[in-house]
């Protein structure tokens, strides 16, 4: 493949440069770091691994951040790929991305969805939340330092409410002892009484106890003469003038008394009400301070919970878009799926004629954006039809048709069909490059049909592959095809010669099978 040969001369060049200690382009660094994709599909991990780890130490070199951060990137991949610790390196890339101040979304949110595979597989659900969370703020626009900002925000308020905690239980504690002095004070209050209602109960026996002294002093009086009745009045009246006094000293203190009993006791209602509204309103604040803040935390609970949905359903629409939808089930319900023999299955090769040259004179970003402009348009034809896409390897598209949840047989008119539109779409497409100044980019097609083996491969990366010599075939007649044209076996003429004008061109030798006949369909 043109893809190949463009890997081993970048890498050579790459080699060349760097192991004589001197500079290179950004340019080169940015084609070694595009290549080990390229190797990582063809399973070369270990050298997209080496690759890659040169890239960073050159970019470092010229300090380049967003390249030495892509580089790191593309080594976590590779490390993923072989089953190694790789989250490190996606840290790492994020941190340089951070504190550059980059702008580059799109490689951040890569560097998150690698970390959230690989936490997943942990089964780590505080660093999925935590991911998902940051996933969700960058789609709204938000950057690393942003989030980092947002998260001191959080603690500052959690440091807060921690406070604010704090500070209501103190006062809870001296309500209480204040509710404790309280019932003290009624306790000495009640005591008091009881005490004064004991006294007026004595001072009653001893009004008795007088009463009866003055009727025996009556009765020696009338037995006295009148000389000891005067002296005696005298007497009488001296004593009781005393005693009134006694008597009236007595009942000063009393009223006194139950004035400091009144006067105390609406002093401690005053307190026990001031300190029960106080309690009142302690509670009602914290009460309130609770309810706002578990409204908070529902609010945000309810927010990931939706973010988490969304990624979800994102996730299985993903999975759809990867593996035919009867395999996405099967895979999601058991956890594998089998392999499968389809006797009848029409596969076909487009590959771009002169990519290797192509992409010695174009930008290596750019020639990879046509060429996503390209499968893209691809995408969406096979769609029209029906058919299902296999995968790409470098420049060359392989699709195929007949795979099971379809139920349309082969479907070799359709495969053709879409061929045709391809070859359609490409010829419009390069009217304009050519008016450009470009040179144009043709495919040349080969299909072929026959029995194949189906299947996912892989535990980590899935990705659903066909195998047999009927893959085998439809690639060596795409080699035998020209610019621009659409080369079938004769297996295939057969079954469309009703529908589609052919054109005999020879026979291809082919191994196990002797000499196959092989036909162009007319555009």
């Amino acid at each position: 493949m043109g893809s190949l040969i463009s890997i081993a001369l970048v890498n050579f060049s790459f080699k060349a440069t760097s192991g004589h200690g001197q500079y290179y382009s950004d340019d080169q660094i940015l084609k070694v770091i595009l290549m080990t994709d390229t190797l990582r599909e063809l399973g070369k991990n270990d050298r997209a691994l080496a690759l890659a780890e040169e890239a960073e130490k050159s970019a470092k070199k010229s300090k380049n951040i967003e390249l030495q951060a892509m580089a790191l990137n593309r080594q976590g991949k590779a490390l993923m790929a072989m089953n190694k610790r790789a989250d490190q390196k996606f840290e790492k890339s994020n941190e340089l991305l951070n504190k550059s101040g980059s702008t580059n979304s799109k490689l951040i949110l890569d560097n998150f969805n690698q970390l959230r595979v690989i936490a997943n597989l942990k089964k780590d659900q505080k660093a999925l939340e935590d991911i998902d969370f940051a996933i969700s703020r960058i789609k709204r626009g938000q950057t690393l330092e942003q989030l980092a900002n947002k998260e001191e925000s959080l603690k500052s308020e959690l440091i807060t409410v921690e406070q604010e905690k704090d500070k209501v239980l103190s006062e809870k504690e001296a309500i209480e002892s204040q509710k404790a002095s309280l019932n003290k004070a009624l306790t000495e209050q009640l005591s008091l009484h009881n005490t004064l209602v004991k006294d007026q109960a004595k001072l009653r026996r001893e009004s008795q106890q007088i009463q009866k002294e003055l009727e025996l002093k009556k009765e020696a009086i009338d037995a006295m003469t009148i000389d000891q009745v005067k002296a005696e009045l005298i007497k009488s009246q001296q004593e009781q003038l005393i005693y009134e006094m006694k008597s009236q000293d007595s009942l000063n203190l009393e009223r006194l008394k139950n004035q400091e009993l009144l006067l105390s006791e609406s002093k401690s209602k005053r307190k026990f009400y001031i300190a029960t509204s106080i309690a009142l309103l302690g509670l009602f604040g914290s009460s309130l301070f609770g309810f706002i803040k578990s409204r908070q935390h529902a609010n945000l609970l309810k927010e990931k919970n939706k973010m988490i949905e969304e990624e979800k359903e994102r996730s299985e629409q993903l999975l759809l878009n990867i593996l035919p939808a009867s395999i996405a089930t099967e895979l999601k319900a058991n956890g594998f799926t089998k392999a499968n023999h389809f006797e009848e299955v029409t596969v076909c090769f487009a590959d771009f004629v002169g990519f290797t040259t192509i992409a010695g004179v174009t930008d290596p970003q750019k020639l990879l954006s046509e060429l996503n402009m390209c499968f893209t348009a691809f995408d969406d034809i096979i769609a029209k039809y029906k058919l299902e896409k296999i995968k790409t390897i470098g420049d060359c598209y392989m699709f195929a048709g007949g795979l099971p949840e379809e139920g349309k047989g082969n479907q070799i008119v359709e495969m053709i069909n879409a061929a045709q539109d391809i070859q359609s779409w490409l010829d419009h497409w390069n009217i304009d490059r050519v008016e450009s100044g470009l040179s144009r980019m043709d495919v040349r097609i080969g299909i072929h049909m026959g029995p194949v083996a189906a299947g996912v491969i892989g535990n980590k990366k899935f990705a659903y592959d066909i195998w047999g010599d009927t893959v085998n075939m439809a690639a060596r007649l795409e080699q035998s095809s020209e610019r621009g044209r659409i080369n079938i076996s004769g297996e295939t003429y057969e079954k469309v010669k009703d529908h589609f004008k052919c054109e005999y061109r020879g026979k291809l030798p082919a191994k196990n099978k002797g000499l196959v006949d092989m036909y162009f369909v007319e555009n």
